[in-house]
Formats: structure tokens, sequence, C-alpha cells
């Protein structure tokens, strides 16, 4: 069975964790969390010029289809992780059943 593809604004999104891991992204800087590769959910928001609600939401699709994207409620931002940190941030999640990136094989 062949993976959805992906939505126009799942793909919108997508470029925008990649570009910040790759470290081409070109957005307002102080707004990019330094040395984390993170983006606000604020910067998220005028990037792609859609609510903080939609943005969650689309979040959550591309979790469910295998994108491993942490965020972290303390220092701010979200990130496209590593297996180890879509790990760690699993851990955390108590009301979330997100699977481990060996479940999701």
């Amino acid at each position: 069975m062949e993976p959805k593809p992906l939505t126009k604004s799942e793909r919108a999104m997508l470029d925008i964790f990649l570009a910040i891991k790759s470290r081409t992204f070109y957005g307002i800087t102080s707004e990019v969390i330094p040395n984390r590769r993170r983006i606000t959910r604020d910067l998220l928001c005028r990037q792609l010029g859609t609510s903080d609600r939609s943005n969650r939401i689309v979040i959550r699709r591309l979790r469910k289809k295998g994108f491993l994207i942490c965020s972290d409620f303390i220092n701010g931002g979200y990130w496209l992780g590593t297996p180890e940190e879509w790990n760690d941030w699993c851990d955390l999640q108590e009301s979330w059943k997100y699977k481990k990136v060996e479940e999701l094989r």
C-alpha cells in the first residue's frame, strides 16, 4: 500500500522544517531558536499565512504520516527530530499515542 501523497499545506510546512534542518531557512532568524534548528509557533504562522490551530492540525497529520516533528513546551518551537529525539518526545506525551520509530516500520 502506497503512502498518501502530501497535501499542499503539508508540503509547504515540511519544506520549512527541511530548510531549518539543513540551515537554509531565511526567515526572521531571531525567531528561529538559535543552535536548535527550531521554529516558533508565531513565525510558522507568519511564514505559512495560517493560524496556529490549523498548523497544529497539519503537524498532527504529518506525524501520522511518519514525519518526526517534535515540539518543546518549555523552550518553545517545532523541529524535525532525529529518531532519538522523537522517541524521547513520545515518552513525554502522556495523552498522545504516537509511535516510536521502531513501531512506525
